[in-house]
């Protein structure tokens, strides 16, 4: 049968070729137009298909299933394909494919067809694949095999070699996929359990050419076989409910299973297929429904719909786009682009240059273009990536190198008029967020499968769906010139930061300036631009979903309140007022819901180089400034940290700044009862460098500002404001002298003017003219001295009575005053700004205490990196031995260099010992280049040794080494040393570098690398942490004994102690990690998980109000008893007694970094730039500024102080002990 588009063309081509085969074979063909193609014709029928995806459904059905590829852009101009399909759809029936983008195309494949067609009674062809098109692979197939790739990447490689083989019909690449396919498994590298469905895509497409032989065919099958098993095991898919959004973990092991059964079912009728296919359908069918991924993470988000429309259009079963989820989703995607064409970062988050114009959600918006007819995803798919279309010249690089490029899925590049979306302009909101991701977090938390925690369970009511909002944009246009900001709704999901209520991301003027970033390192609230509430002294985890209270986008203004409830005692209110087109005022209003000493936290992460005076920071970007000033009644302190992510900077690739990014931290410390409130309020803008802009800023009371803006004033606030002749009771309110723009207001008075209504109503007006909106009928009363006035058109009120009084009905309403009467005098405004100066808080007084005196200081020139102190050289006093950023290693005695020794990477750790036995010490040295060097006393190398990385993870070689020490763990008299590196690997090496063991430990790298006989059963453990969860405690055979997990809000683990600290006769082991905890765990008590390993027993922890950073165990007051002290990013110090119970806090003004015991009874707490000793009563008894930023610290001996610091000075103190006593 002959499957013809209807278009009149088409029908004459198909006639023709019907002609050509009964010439050749005497057999009538039928024709069928495709809108009328039946399932009986694919079961029953062999068929040639003519024409493409757009116009012939037969086409479609091919494209949809990955058998074909011809749209409007493949094979494009002078191209065509011709092909022969084998049973594509399991019923025995063959296909011949005569495609072409256009009519001309598929006319060059039916004559090359019919040229190809031999006399006979039945017409039989062989295999073809014969193309031409400009879109072809150009890529000579023997160059990508020469390519050096470290095995992790060999695999995708693999996989576009079999898509490019059934592209060209080119046996080399064929043979190519063969190769590089056992050159993986040989080094045991596959791509399950995310990129297997892509393997089995390709292998389907490859299979059948002629360079396999059948036990090839068989061993590869089988281990497709051997993944899908695997697949439908792992955990993810466990206990799959009907009702659940899904993430990206399930649904890349779905459609392992969803394509394997597809395979199975068709060509081997495999019984286990109909379960895989049941499981895949489950995943899938659930979250048809949803119109958004369950994962809460810049990248990550675009995955499950990636996915779900890849299941969705191969399988046929389209209810993701006929119920309208796949559009929101696509619109969802225009939200979190910003006008530069950059992904937002939220969430687990990359780098700017992965992030930077991706085409990520491309594929996204290409199948809703072809889906919905909608111009708009084709704009934007121009405006994000320079280009029309999805197949484009890079599409080989990139098939070569991810499993994200767009052919694996079908490009569905259709020729559609692009159209800006302005419907996205303005105030917009994605509101309430989809029901089945709140339903997950708040509902059903007990029945998610695969989460991080499993133990988390709602322990406060969420704010309603109804309420709920996802994201905000406030966007003047989609110019890159034009302003941008992102407003987040959400701290909940998977790959989820807390930063709901945050303001993710603000552009201007090409320029990027507010940011969120990171992945684990920044899961918190310090690294977002957000409010952080401490309740006397501990934190409280932020609600999953902020409040939408209310939005109004009224001609020149637009705003937002936003609300988190039940915020660690308060609700925190983030009011957004946007004066489009010139600035931002952001108004913090916290409620107090019950008396507590609250420690408030404003917090502003901003890019460029930047200067704060007073309560002005300015950042400057090449030519752009970026403006924020506070009105006032805060204490503040600005610092700047390195945005990177495993020593590689977060912003390669952004041209206007650095990656160092600062964070002023806005700081209003009080005590409230229950009802009170306390407001931050900050106004930012931008302007170009050479431009001249008078804008001021002053709090007039606790809720209102008075601000000048070039030749505009305005008094602005919110809940409400009362004054000489002003008064209003609006939620939120802008009030120039000829503008008025009041939010939810049943009264407003100005001198003689007057509005009332007696439902709340939000109105703007500039000069008379403008809008008034109502939620609901209410009777109102305007002023308008005497004259009519105008809404939508008619006219109300008499002359001569000075107040308008009229039923106004629900909407929005155009009105028009007598713009002369309604301009407000300011007079009196002006003078109560002259007035009132509310007065400046202070940070905490940290100047008590001797003033400790630098003894010398050695400058390197490089960030110093790491710090040893010991005597190297046998003369009887310790060196300083300082590693620096540039990889340089030098041996100090006092001011002098005695020696140095240079690597190829950053020195991260250095450990001194003799290990091997010669009574001299060697210095160990760990490097970013991966290697381990082994120096003699005088700095000469004895060995090294390379990490060995790992094959299968993203984070194989190169694996800088991390951590170093060394210790006679196995008791053999001979000290091993131990290694970790950022490929997760431990290692025990010989005195000579040779390999005893090693040991996985689940991921990423390494924070801490301890021995100690932990259980006290005489034998020595390994202790490694890391910055992803886990805790690893192994034995000296390699093995492990038990591991940690600090749950999924504290990844990060800074700093541990070993000690029996109540003294039970059991030590304990004390962890400081992020988000907020220090734990204490039992050494001996085990419970088993759910793969029944070992796991630490905790034993109790305790909030100390912000990322623990440093944990050192001590009796500080002398009393006998051990005390834990704890130093976090919240700027205290934490004393706990041995039960966790806070014994006392000391505010350092800004983060404790490292803590050390200097002598008995005296502690050493560095800060940013400070360091001090303070006594067991919280008093500082000595400090000493550095006046640059501290990178290292080393007590040496309770006598000497060594500081590193990041301009590359070594800083050696000298203090008297007797002195502090």
């Amino acid at each position: 049968m002959i499957v013809t588009p209807s278009s009149g063309g088409y029908q004459t081509l198909a006639r023709r070729i019907q002609r050509g085969i009964k010439e050749h074979s005497g057999v009538d063909v039928e024709i069928k137009i495709d809108k009328y193609l039946q399932e009986e014709d694919y079961r029953r029928r062999n068929l040639i298909v003519l024409g493409q995806m757009r116009n012939n459904r037969a086409v479609l059905r091919l494209y949809r299933e990955h058998y074909a590829f011809v749209d409007d852009r493949y094979p494009g101009a002078d191209g065509y394909v011709l092909r022969t399909i084998h049973n594509p759809y399991g019923y025995g029936r063959n296909v011949v494919l005569l495609g072409g983008s256009d009519l001309e195309g598929v006319s060059k494949a039916a004559r090359r067809f019919l040229e190809i067609l031999e006399d006979g009674e039945t017409i039989s062809l062989g295999r073809i694949i014969e193309t031409r098109s400009i879109h072809n692979v150009a890529v000579n197939p023997a160059e990508v095999e020469r390519r050096p790739r470290r095995a992790e990447e060999k695999i995708m490689p693999c996989v576009a070699s079999g898509f490019f083989y059934y592209q060209t019909g080119d046996l080399r690449w064929s043979e190519v996929f063969k190769r590089l396919y056992y050159g993986a498994i040989h080094e045991r590298e596959f791509p399950e359990p995310f990129w297997g469905w892509n393997f089995i895509l390709a292998w389907d497409l490859v299979e059948e050419s002629p360079t396999f032989t059948n036990e090839e065919r068989l061993e590869i099958t089988n281990k497709v076989l051997s993944m899908t098993e695997n697949a439908a095991k792992i955990g993810y898919m466990r206990n799959l409910t009907p009702d659940q959004i899904r993430w990206n973990h399930q649904t890349f092991n779905a459609l392992i299973l969803f394509y394997a059964a597809r395979y199975f079912k068709k060509y081997y009728n495999l019984e286990e297929a109909e379960e895989w296919g049941r499981l895949a359908d489950l995943c899938f069918r659930a979250h048809a429904k949803s119109s958004r991924s369950w994962d809460e993470g810049q990248t990550y988000s675009c995955l499950t719909p990636r996915h779900m429309m890849n299941y969705s259009l191969t399988k046929g079963d389209l209810e993701h786009f006929e119920n309208g989820s796949a559009k929101k989703m696509a619109d969802w995607a225009i939200m979190i682009h910003d006008n530069l064409s950059n992904i937002v970062a939220f969430g687990d988050a990359g780098a700017f240059s992965r992030a930077k114009r991706s085409d990520v959600y491309a594929p996204i918006w290409a199948k809703a273009a072809w889906y919905y007819k909608d111009g708009r995803y084709k704009w934007m798919i121009k405006k994000v990536t320079g280009n029309s279309y999805l197949l484009v010249d890079d599409y080989v690089e990139k098939a070569l190198s991810t499993g994200l490029c767009p052919i694996y899925e079908g490009t569905y590049d259709v020729e559609i008029p692009p159209v800006e979306p302005v419907d996205m302009l303005g105030v917009k909101a994605v509101a309430p967020i989809e029901k089945s991701f709140y339903k997950a977090e708040v509902e059903q938390p007990s029945r998610i499968p695969g989460t991080y925690l499993e133990e988390d369970k709602p322990t406060k009511p969420e704010v309603p769906w109804e309420k709920t909002f996802d994201k905000i944009t406030f966007r003047e246009s989609f110019s890159p010139s034009r302003e941008y900001l992102l407003l987040d709704g959400t701290t909940a999901g998977q790959h989820k930061h807390q930063d709901g209520n945050s303001i993710l991301w603000f552009t201007d003027k090409n320029r990027i300036f507010l940011i969120d970033s990171g992945y684990t390192q920044a899961l918190n609230q310090r690294r977002h631009n957000t409010l952080l509430v401490l309740r006397n002294r501990k934190s409280g985890e932020p609600p999953k979903f902020a409040a939408l209270d209310f939005l109004e986008d009224l001609g020149g203004v637009g705003c937002t309140r936003t609300s988190l409830l039940g915020y660690n005692g308060t609700r925190w209110s983030r009011n957004i007022l946007w004066r489009k087109g010139k600035f931002f005022l952001v108004i913090d209003d916290l409620e107090a819901e019950e008396d507590a000493e609250y420690d408030f936290r404003c917090l502003w992460r901003i890019l460029g180089r930047t200067d704060l005076e007073r309560n002005h920071l300015i950042s400057e970007q090449k030519g752009v400034e970026f403006h924020m000033q506070n009105a006032g009644g805060i204490s503040s302190l600005t610092y700047k940290e390195r945005d990177a992510f495993k020593d590689k900077s977060l912003w390669e690739g952004y041209e206007y700044a650095d990656d160092l990014v600062t964070n002023w931290v806005q700081r209003i410390v009080r005590r409230l009862a229950a009802g009170e409130h306390t407001y931050f309020i900050n106004l930012f803008y931008t302007k170009y460098s050479r431009e001249e802009k008078a804008v001021s800023l002053q709090r007039v009371s606790h809720s209102t500002a008075y601000l000048t803006f070039d030749r505009e004033e305005a008094l602005a606030g919110v809940n409400g404001f009362k004054g000489d002749g002003m008064e209003t009771d609006a939620a939120l309110y802008y009030v120039s002298p000829e503008r008025l723009f009041l939010v939810n207001t049943k009264s407003f008075t100005w001198e003689e003017r007057t509005l009332r209504s007696s439902k709340p109503v939000s109105i703007s007006i500039e000069r008379g003219v403008g809008t008034i909106t109502a939620e609901e009928d209410t009777e109102i009363s305007i002023y308008n001295g005497g004259e009519k006035l105008l809404i939508d058109g008619k006219t109300f009120g008499k002359e001569g009575k000075n107040m308008v009084s009229l039923d106004l009905p629900k909407g929005r309403h155009k009105i028009r005053l007598d713009g002369r009467r309604w301009i407000l005098p300011f007079d009196k405004v002006r003078k109560m700004a002259e007035e009132v100066t509310p007065p400046a808080e202070r940070l905490p007084p940290t100047e008590e205490g001797e003033k400790m005196e630098r003894l010398y200081s050695v400058k390197l020139g490089e960030p110093v990196t790491a710090i040893f102190t010991a005597d190297v050289d046998g003369d009887g006093e310790d060196e300083v031995l300082a590693g620096t950023e540039g990889g340089v290693l030098s041996a100090l005695k006092g001011l002098e260099e005695i020696w140095r020794f240079s690597t190829n990477g950053k020195i991260n750790a250095i450990h001194v010992s003799d290990i091997d036995g010669d009574g001299v010490d060697e210095v160990l040295v760990g490097s970013s280049d991966c290697h381990l060097y082994v120096l003699n006393s005088m700095g000469g190398l004895k060995w090294k040794f390379k990490s060995l990385g790992r094959t299968i993870k993203l984070w194989g070689p190169p694996s800088p080494i991390r951590q170093v020490t060394a210790s006679d763990i196995d008791r053999d008299g001979k000290p091993e040393v131990l290694i970790a590196d950022d490929s997760w690997m431990v290692y025990a090496l010989s005195n000579c570098g040779e390999i005893k063991w090693k040991f996985d430990a689940y991921a990423h790298s390494p924070t801490v690398l301890e021995v100690c006989d932990v259980d006290s059963d005489g034998m020595k453990e390994v202790i490694e942490a890391n910055d992803y969860f886990h805790l690893h405690v192994i034995d000296y055979k390699g093995r492990l004994k038990w591991l940690y997990y600090t749950g999924r809000e504290s990844p990060i683990i800074a700093s541990l102690a070993i000690d029996d600290i109540d003294g039970d006769g059991e030590k304990e082991v004390i962890v400081a990690a992020s988000g907020d905890y220090v734990h204490v765990i039992r050494s001996k008590s085990r419970v088993k998980d759910r793969i029944t390993r070992d796991r630490g027993q905790l034993k109790w922890k305790a909030n100390v109000g912000g990322d623990a950073n440093a944990v050192e165990v001590m009796d500080i007051d002398g009393d006998g008893r051990v005390e834990v002290l704890v130093g976090s990013e919240n700027f205290y110090l934490y004393c706990l007694s041995s039960d966790g119970e806070v014994l006392w806090t000391r505010d350092l003004g800004a983060p404790v970094k490292q803590l050390q015991a200097f002598s008995r009874g005296l502690l050493l707490a560095s800060t940013l730039q400070q360091v001090y000793i303070l006594d067991g009563e919280s008093k500082v008894k000595a400090r000493y500024s550095a006046g640059e930023r501290i990178t290292q610290v080393k007590v040496e001996g309770g006598r000497r102080i060594v500081i590193g610091t990041e301009r590359g000075n070594i800083h050696v103190l000298e203090p008297s002990v007797t002195d502090f006593m």
